[in-house]
């Protein structure tokens, strides 16, 4: 390129694409080594997502904990006297000592301290939001191997069959030095 249009007052001209292609991806060339990590990121983030099902899905987890909670309480209920033995053997009997604080009542209170389950929506899941953020990563899977060429065919270069700026002048069409388009 030996002048640019607008340093010779062609304000209006834009450049060719093959001539900006040309351009914008060796400007460029360091941010399309990126592609390949790029590329690797997102595949490892599907992978881990597809991953996240079942008894892995940290939502599916959280949203029955209650009942791991219920299933444990339950079981040291019904194994409460072999778990105690258990204990005693391995930690040895307890001491028992005079207690330093004063004993709590709750046979008094009337309080209820329930958690309130607030309805939800089927949609607003932790999974479906998983999805939709993988298929948006997806829309941009080659964002650093195709930014030069979004960035002529969008905004740089000139429409084929417009006059455009070759590096050297304004002409009907680009050609590369070996005479291909």
């Amino acid at each position: 390129m030996q002048y640019c249009p607008l340093c010779q007052g062609l304000t209006l001209s834009k450049p060719c694409m093959g001539y900006c292609l040309n351009v914008v991806r060796g400007c460029l060339a360091h941010m399309a080594e990126l592609n390949p990590h790029w590329h690797a990121y997102i595949r490892s983030l599907e992978e881990l997502s597809d991953a996240m099902h079942g008894t892995y899905d940290i939502e599916h987890v959280l949203l029955n904990f209650h009942i791991l909670v219920n299933d444990a309480v339950m079981q040291a209920h019904l194994d409460g006297q072999k778990l105690s033995e258990q204990v005693n053997k391995i930690c040895g009997r307890p001491i028992r000592t005079p207690t330093q604080s004063p004993r709590c009542s709750f046979e008094g209170s009337k309080v209820t301290h329930g958690m309130k389950i607030s309805p939800r929506n089927d949609e607003e899941t932790l999974a479906n939001r998983r999805k939709e953020f993988i298929n948006s990563l997806r829309l941009y899977r080659t964002f650093y191997g195709g930014l030069a060429d979004e960035l002529c065919v969008n905004e740089l270069a000139a429409a084929d069959g417009l006059p455009c700026w070759n590096g050297e002048d304004i002409v009907k069409r680009y050609f590369m030095c070996c005479g291909l388009r």
